[in-house]
């Protein structure tokens, strides 16, 4: 009987199994900011949506009214820190951990997309471009392409939106002139200096150079381009944390509180695709 029993046992412990040996997932940016009572935030320079006030030295604009009102209803204990950033490295400062969200004005690209996860989408804004006024080269009838010649010299802000839009579709770029930094008026500046012969940007920044400077017109101030959704960023493994930014963006619709903001600081952006109607 004595074989009998050992060789039971032995049949027993090899069955045996170890206890398996778990990973715990990484704390969600949301879970931390509580515990930590501190959010750390990138923006861009950006009126209206961002900017640093010049008498006050407080960062402003509806978004940040926005996120704001969400961190007050979240836990009005948390401290918002803010760090600026450009339309070329906000990315990169999500993805390294320097900020938990982006707030600035960006483009749901699907470039950009590859880097970071956007929320739902807060506005809407198409693109345009700013000529020197009587240059008859170029037609409001006639889409951005009509720029892609060897002999015509484009302006764009690294980075930005337009920027993405001539990498990925115009053949010739010998010419282009990409500016470095936050401020979308350099490459629209430098039409009026004679630097290039266009500066491709968002309708928004187009509209607002035009009005200031009689030298140049807004092309397609009448029927803008590409109507792209506007979205605040994270990072791609952070999904509780754009969870949660996703319900407070649609809470904040629903009740009005996005359009409030916005219209404190006297603008419109172009209504969403779909807009909230109440039953």
């Amino acid at each position: 009987m004595l074989p009998a029993i050992l060789a039971a046992t032995a049949v027993g412990v090899s069955c045996r199994r170890e206890p398996v040996q778990t990973q715990a997932s990484p704390e969600s940016s949301l879970s931390r900011i509580v515990r930590e009572k501190k959010i750390r935030v990138g923006y861009i320079e950006y009126p209206p949506t961002a900017f640093r006030d010049p008498t006050t030295h407080k960062v402003r604009g509806h978004f940040v009214d926005t996120l704001n009102e969400i961190i007050r209803e979240l836990d009005p204990g948390i401290q918002i820190l803010y760090q600026e950033t450009t339309w070329a490295d906000f990315t990169a400062a999500l993805n390294s951990g320097q900020i938990d969200l982006s707030i600035a004005g960006t483009f749901t690209t699907i470039p950009r997309a590859k880097r970071v996860t956007f929320t739902r989408p807060l506005v809407y804004l198409a693109r345009s471009a700013i000529v020197r006024k009587g240059d008859h080269r170029f037609s409001p009838d006639k889409g951005p392409l009509q720029f892609d010649r060897p002999d015509i010299r484009i302006g764009v802000v690294d980075g930005e939106g337009s920027h993405e839009l001539v990498k990925a579709d115009f053949k010739n770029l010998s010419n282009l002139v990409v500016f470095s930094g936050a401020d979308l008026s350099q490459c629209l500046a430098a039409v009026s200096s004679g630097q290039v012969d266009v500066g491709m940007s968002d309708a928004m920044e187009t509209e607002k150079y035009a009005k200031a400077h009689q030298e140049v017109v807004d092309l397609f101030a009448d029927h803008p381009y590409d109507i792209t959704p506007v979205a605040w960023a994270v990072r791609h493994d952070d999904l509780t944390w754009k969870n949660f930014l996703d319900t407070a963006i649609t809470t904040f619709e629903s009740q009005g509180k996005l359009a409030a903001y916005e219209h404190q600081y006297a603008y419109r952006w172009l209504q969403p695709v779909i807009e909230f109607r109440r039953r």
